[in-house]
């Protein structure tokens, strides 16, 4: 159909910033001075440059308070909806930045609990998400690298065969960027 050809075309009389930019910050690539991309992009740097904001819960659970302000906050399976969405919030930034996979939701009957260090400015900085379980198995010395095996150069985890009792395991550690490397 004709439809399907029709493509948005832009007309160049010499603008600044006509092309696609890439913010050195977030790292997002938006057109300036298009509405819909300046808003995306406003949205993704606050986010990535500032963290997930949090200004607090009447119910929440402190774990710890700190004396500059900031606060390590705890959600558990059974809490509200709202603290809920927001550990899955703060979970979805924290794999997009480590690059993992998804380690399933937060949810009534999960095992997991989420921890979050809130800053002083009501950001989410650091997030921790742990797992009851029951056994582990500890990871073994690393195989000899100077070997030229596939094993040896794709860096393999080995793990021992004997299970060893346990009962906390971490699913992710993230700290925010601008608060990396400050012990």
């Amino acid at each position: 159909s004709k439809d399907s050809s029709r493509q948005q075309l832009y007309l160049d009389f010499g603008q600044k910033n006509f092309a696609k930019k890439q913010c050195p910050e977030c790292g997002m690539l938006y057109c300036p001075g298009l509405d819909a991309d300046e808003g995306l992009h406003k949205a993704r740097h606050s986010l990535i440059v500032n963290g997930v904001s949090f200004s607090g819960w009447k119910s929440e659970r402190v774990v710890e308070s700190f004396s500059d302000g900031s606060r390590i906050v705890c959600v558990r399976p059974h809490d509200p909806v709202n603290h809920l969405q927001k550990a899955a919030e703060v979970k979805q930034i924290a794999e997009m930045e480590l690059g993992a996979r998804s380690f399933g939701e937060l949810e009534k009957g999960s095992n997991q609990v989420a921890y979050f260090l809130v800053s002083r400015s009501k950001h989410v900085v650091g997030f921790l998400l742990t797992d009851r379980i029951m056994r582990a198995y500890r990871v073994l010395v690393e195989a000899d690298s100077s070997s030229n095996t596939p094993a040896a150069e794709e860096e393999v985890m080995l793990l021992s065969q004997e299970e060893s009792r346990a009962e906390l395991g971490f699913s992710i550690v993230w700290v925010h960027k601008k608060h990396r490397g400050q012990g």
